[in-house]
């Protein structure tokens, strides 16, 4: 599966028995040096679309431990080897596997059905400092969002992102 420049997708192991399962979700070797400063579990409903979003400094680490999302996303870093492309992929509780997405990358999430989500930041979240929003359906995005996400539920705040050329200047350039 190929994905942006930087972010990686890690294979989790699940040990499983009569009782129900316990998977390791995080070591600091997967995190390549991040530190992860602060930790946030959503609980979603169904039919929801959330984002897109960039970050400016901050990774993401998402793992799904309880129903499924579909995750869209696109490299907008200069200089990047996957500068403009998108991709796609879907984490479920079924194959528990963590996503790690690196700053420069947007991403939005779709989730078809009830879930949860955990998301781990190397940065503490700053309302206005790190995130930058773009419209979801933006055709400059180039995001082909799956059956079911044109009736999500979405957010006012995402409903009002602004389009991807009031941001893409703000996006920092990769660093490989």
């Amino acid at each position: 599966m190929k994905l942006p420049a930087q972010a990686e997708l890690i294979n989790l192991t699940m040990h499983g028995d009569a009782r129900g399962s316990v998977t390791e979700i995080l070591h600091k070797s997967w995190l390549n040096g991040l530190e992860v400063l602060q930790a946030n579990v959503s609980i979603s409903k169904g039919t929801v679309l959330r984002g897109v979003h960039v970050h400016i400094e901050q990774w993401d680490y998402i793992v799904v431990p309880y129903g499924k999302m579909f995750i869209a996303m696109r490299d907008f870093r200069p200089n990047s080897p996957t500068q403009n492309q998108s991709f796609y992929l879907t984490l479920n509780a079924k194959k528990l596997q963590a996503l790690r997405i690196p700053p420069g990358v947007g991403h939005g999430f779709f989730i078809p059905d009830d879930a949860i989500y955990l998301n781990l930041m190397s940065e503490e979240w700053r309302a206005g400092v790190d995130q930058l929003r773009c419209y979801y359906e933006d055709p400059a995005l180039e995001i082909t969002w799956p059956d079911g996400a044109k009736n999500a539920t979405i957010s006012e705040k995402d409903k009002k992102n602004p389009p991807l050329k009031d941001i893409i200047n703000k996006i920092p350039a990769y660093k490989g």
